[in-house]
């Protein structure tokens, strides 16, 4: 709004936009919504308005811009933007035991359903889960043993040394 609006603007309006009385998923009506968006951005001097949809309405949208050659830039909505990128995450790293880390605290149907991006809630707790588990082993192996712990030859050159911990300290 600040980009649309200048000067002082300290009264607002509320007013009633015209209703398309068609079904939602019908082409015409997304069309009209189209227009009237790229209607009301030229009165306000909006170069390239940006609409969200949800995505089986995204898909239709985008088809009628690009159809249309209209200067709209059409968003998939937040939650089916959250569902793609997870659905992607379990297609990219299927095969790579992330469905075993899942598992351990997940039933098996329900780890199918998050890597698909279905069951968002879960699926986003069990990414930050395992992503902190990785973390953690990640640093058990970098950083040097304070343990007895015989997991891990203690003698690897890719562990960081004191030096290096202080380097890393004081750069936070």
């Amino acid at each position: 709004m600040q980009h649309v609006c200048t000067g002082n603007n300290t009264v607002s309006a509320v007013s009633v936009l015209p209703l398309i009385d068609l079904n939602l998923s019908d082409i015409n009506c997304i069309f009209s919504t189209l227009v009237f968006i790229q209607q009301q951005a030229e009165k306000l001097s909006i170069t390239t308005p940006c609409v969200t949809f949800d995505q089986p309405l995204w898909v239709k949208a985008v088809d009628i811009i690009l159809a249309n050659r209209m200067n709209i830039v059409c968003r998939l909505g937040g939650f089916h933007t959250i569902m793609s990128f997870l659905g992607s995450i379990g297609m990219v790293m299927a095969g790579s035991g992330i469905s075993d880390a899942f598992e351990t605290c997940y039933g098996s149907s329900t780890v199918q359903q998050m890597l698909s991006g279905k069951q968002v809630s879960r699926a986003v707790r069990g990414h930050l889960l395992l992503a902190s588990a990785l973390r953690l082993k990640l640093l058990q192996f970098i950083l040097p043993s304070r343990s007895t712990s015989h997991d891990i030859p203690l003698d690897l050159p890719d562990r960081l040394t004191e030096p290096d911990i202080q380097l890393l300290h004081d750069a936070y």
